[in-house]
C-alpha cells in the first residue's frame, strides 16, 4: 500500500473512533482487505498500531516514544519554554502559560503550565478553532499572512462570522488590522471560564510559527492587560529570536535507536 494509504489509516484513530478492525479499514479507504490486513501488520510491527480485544488496532507506543522525542527536540518548544517560566515568575503564581502551533488551519496547543489543576484546561496535543475567541488562536490568526488570510477566509466565510470576526471580506480585514495595529490579543478565556488571557505570536524571519498566551484570574483592570500585554509580546519576540540560533542537539538529547526509524521506513514502503 502506498504511504499516502497508510497515513490516511492512522489518521482514522481518533478519540471518537479509537478501535478499528481491519474489516472496517479496508471498507472505509476501498482497498481489499488483504491489502489493509498486510499494512495493519506493517504498522504494528513498527509499533504504530497495537492489537487489542476482538481483533482490533488501536495507536500503538511508538507515539509515545516520538512525542518524547518532539518534546526535547521542537524548536520552537526549546525557544518559548524558558520565557513560559519567566513569564510565570513575572506575573504570578496565579499564571498559566500555553504555547500553541498553526496546524491544519487549527491551532494546537504544544506546551502548558498549569497554576494548578483546573478542570477542563487544555492539554498538548488538543486543537482548537483557529477563528476562536480564544487570544492564544486570535494571536496566530492576525499574524498569518495576507495570502494565506484570503484562503481562509474563501474556505470558512460562516466561520469568521459566527465568531465576530465579520460578515464580509472588508469587515474581516478591519479585524485583523486592529489586532496588528496592537501585537497581542485579549479575551474571556474561551477554555477555562472565570480567567482573562492574553496572547502574541511567535515570528521567525517573518513567519508566525507559534502563538505564546498567559491567562490570569479575572477581573483585571484595562490597565493591567496592557501592562501584561506589553510582557507577553516581549517574551513572544525573544523567543522568535531564538529559533533563529536554534540549533538542536538531537543525537545528544535522545539515545539514537535508528531501529525504530528503520521500521517506520518500511511501514511507508
Amino acid at each position: 500500500m502506498a504511504a499516502p494509504k497508510v497515513l490516511e489509516i492512522l489518521l482514522l484513530f481518533t478519540v471518537d473512533a479509537p478501535r478499528w478492525r481491519v474489516e472496517r479499514i479496508a471498507a472505509r479507504l476501498g482497498v481489499s482487505t488483504s491489502t489493509a490486513y498486510r499494512c495493519v501488520a506493517d504498522l504494528a510491527r513498527a509499533g504504530f498500531l497495537q492489537p487489542v480485544s476482538g481483533g482490533a488496532y488501536v495507536l500503538g507506543p511508538a507515539f509515545t516514544e516520538l512525542d518524547l522525542r518532539m518534546r526535547l527536540s521542537d524548536p520552537l518548544l526549546r525557544a518559548a519554554r524558558p520565557h513560559m517560566a519567566q513569564l510565570r515568575d513575572e506575573l504570578g503564581e496565579e499564571t498559566t502559560t500555553a504555547l500553541a502551533r498553526y496546524y491544519r488551519d487549527r491551532v494546537m496547543f504544544v506546551h502548558l503550565d498549569r497554576a494548578r489543576d483546573m478542570p477542563n484546561a487544555p492539554v498538548r496535543g488538543q486543537q482548537i478553532s483557529l477563528f476562536s475567541p480564544a487570544a492564544i488562536a486570535r494571536a496566530m490568526l492576525f499574524a498569518l499572512p495576507d495570502r494565506t488570510l484570503r484562503t481562509l477566509y474563501q474556505r470558512h466565510a460562516a466561520d469568521v462570522a459566527a465568531q465576530g470576526l465579520g460578515d464580509d471580506a472588508r469587515e474581516f480585514r478591519a479585524h485583523i488590522k486592529a489586532l496588528r495595529e496592537r501585537g497581542w490579543a485579549t479575551a474571556d478565556s474561551a477554555v477555562v471560564k472565570g480567567r482573562i488571557g492574553v496572547a502574541a505570536p511567535v515570528v521567525c524571519e517573518g513567519a508566525v510559527r507559534g502563538s505564546l498566551g498567559v491567562s490570569l484570574p479575572a477581573p483585571l483592570s484595562d490597565r493591567e492587560i496592557e501592562r501584561i500585554g506589553a510582557i507577553v509580546v516581549q517574551h513572544a519576540n525573544l523567543a522568535g529570536a531564538q529559533l533563529n540560533e536554534d540549533e538542536p542537539d538531537v543525537p545528544r538529547l535522545l539515545s539514537r535507536r535508528p531501529s525504530m526509524l528503520e521500521q517506520v521506513g518500511s511501514a511507508l514502503q
